[in-house]
C-alpha cells in the first residue's frame, strides 16, 4: 500500500469550536444558555459546555478523531439553548462543513447557522459559529 493518495487522506482530524455570535434568544429574558454539538457523519464527537445568559458564547473546545479519509467527513455543528434537565433544549441553528483535498485546514471560519435550510427569518440572522478544522496525515 504505497499509494501516496491513500496516505494523504487518512489521519487525525482536529475540530475546534471557538465561539458563536448573534444567536437567537431561546429564553424569555432575551438571552440563551448555548452549547454546541459537533457531529462527524452524523456521529456525535463533541458537546461543549453550556454558557449561561449569552448570545455570544466563547467555548474554545476541541476534539481529535481518527479518519480514514478526511475528504469524506461531513461535519455538522448544532447549537442549542440549554433549558435544564427536565425539558428539551431549544434548537438555535446548525451548519455543515466539508474539507476538500486541497484545503486540509480551515482556521477561524465563520459559518452561518441555518434553520430549515434558511440563514435568516424575516431578515434576522440566526447567527454564526466560528470553527477551525485541521487535518494531519498519519503515515500508515
Amino acid at each position: 500500500s504505497s499509494d501516496p493518495i491513500t496516505k494523504q487522506v487518512a489521519g487525525v482530524l482536529y475540530i475546534h469550536v471557538h465561539s458563536a455570535s448573534g444567536l437567537s434568544s431561546g429564553d424569555a429574558d432575551g438571552l440563551s444558555d448555548p452549547y454546541c454539538v459537533v457531529l462527524t457523519n452524523k456521529i456525535k464527537v463533541l458537546t461543549t459546555h453550556y454558557i449561561l445568559d449569552t448570545l455570544e458564547p466563547k467555548w474554545e473546545r476541541g476534539v481529535e478523531i481518527f479518519v480514514q479519509d478526511f475528504t469524506r467527513v461531513s461535519l455538522t455543528f448544532v447549537v442549542y439553548d440549554w433549558d435544564g434537565p427536565l425539558v428539551g433544549d431549544d434548537f438555535l441553528g446548525a451548519c455543515k462543513l466539508n474539507l476538500m483535498i486541497d484545503e486540509p485546514r480551515i482556521l477561524q471560519r465563520l459559518i452561518e447557522l441555518e434553520i430549515d435550510g434558511s440563514t435568516n427569518k424575516k431578515g434576522r440572522s440566526f447567527g454564526h459559529v466560528t470553527v477551525s478544522v485541521v487535518f494531519r496525515p498519519v503515515d500508515s
